[in-house]
């Protein structure tokens, strides 16, 4: 069965109620019922389940809520609640579980996708915008914010299906051809976060050859 399968809604409900008691199972539960439901395009049921959990926020670790706030954001975009979206997106944009350059992206995206900001509504965001810029280690030159995150998302994306698919590939593939790509993908120019990565995967690989 697919782990986005809507039958597992009964399942998680179900163990919801055998464990009334257990907080961190109640919010696990509706974590994954929200997902499914918004991988569905059911985006009021996964609401329902979403939108409590922000009351919770101490007893969601970083990644988990990072996740759970970009899944709640687009599913309010969805069904157009975007008064609300902003409201969320303002509150916790400077949460800790944006630190990560990923979930800054991720955020400043949407932001700009979902609600089109002007040059003056991203400008008390610039210090973010170029801290994810020189986390992930690539600096656009583009004049407008909201043109800067938009290429940087493009570089990202297609650095990470590159790099990613060298990775995938390398269990199929010999050291040397492995290597190959990987020096191929090193001379493309990519964002310094991939480079470094790329570096090191081949240094590992050189290292199984000695």
């Amino acid at each position: 069965m697919d782990h986005f399968d809507l039958d597992y809604i009964g399942k998680f409900q179900a163990y919801q109620d055998k464990n009334p008691s257990d907080e961190l199972i109640e919010i696990e539960c509706a974590r994954q019922m929200g997902f499914i439901y918004s991988f569905h395009e059911m985006h009021s049921k996964a609401l329902a389940n979403f939108l409590p959990l922000f009351d919770k926020r101490d007893k969601i670790e970083d990644f988990l809520f990072a996740n759970l706030l970009i899944c709640t954001l687009q599913s309010l975009t969805y069904l157009k609640r975007l008064a609300e979206a902003k409201t969320l997106f303002e509150k916790y944009i400077d949460d800790k579980c944006n630190e990560n350059f990923y979930q800054m992206e991720g955020m400043l995206v949407w932001f700009v996708e979902a609600l089109n900001p002007t040059e003056p509504e991203l400008l008390k965001y610039n210090d973010k915008i170029n801290n994810f810029m020189e986390d992930l280690g690539y600096i656009s030159e583009k004049p407008l914010l909201q043109e800067k995150i938009l290429e940087v998302r493009n570089v990202h994306i297609k650095a990470n299906h590159n790099f990613g698919k060298i990775c995938s590939d390398s269990h199929q593939t010999n050291i040397s051809e492995t290597l190959v790509k990987l020096q191929n993908f090193i001379l493309s120019d990519p964002p310094e976060y991939y480079l470094d990565l790329a570096k090191n995967f081949a240094a590992k690989l050189e290292s199984k050859r000695i």
